[in-house]
């Protein structure tokens, strides 16, 4: 049995933390991105990993590059708590 469902948000009806208004997230996201080697704001379809990556993050061509990485900073969030509390 998976920790977290991939389906669900990562934090629905429990706290605010992780979901996409947090400011965190995003922030996390361009670091992701960043470390990744890629540019956080050139266009994801010119991005090689667009076409992994597009499917479950539901994502336009068009979007931001940091956005491909909403999702793996959304469960980071939620996995590292006492990380992410002084952020």
């Amino acid at each position: 049995m998976p920790l977290i469902d991939e389906l669900k948000p990562v934090a629905a009806g429990v706290s605010a933390a992780g979901r996409r208004d947090d400011p965190r997230v995003q922030r996390i996201a361009r670091a992701m991105c960043r470390a990744a080697r890629i540019d956080p704001e050139q266009p994801a379809g010119t991005v090689a990993i667009f076409t992994i990556m597009h499917c479950h993050a539901g994502r336009s061509e068009n979007d931001p590059a940091w956005m491909l990485f909403e999702r793996q900073a959304e469960l980071f969030i939620a996995m590292n708590p006492d990380v992410v509390e002084a952020l």
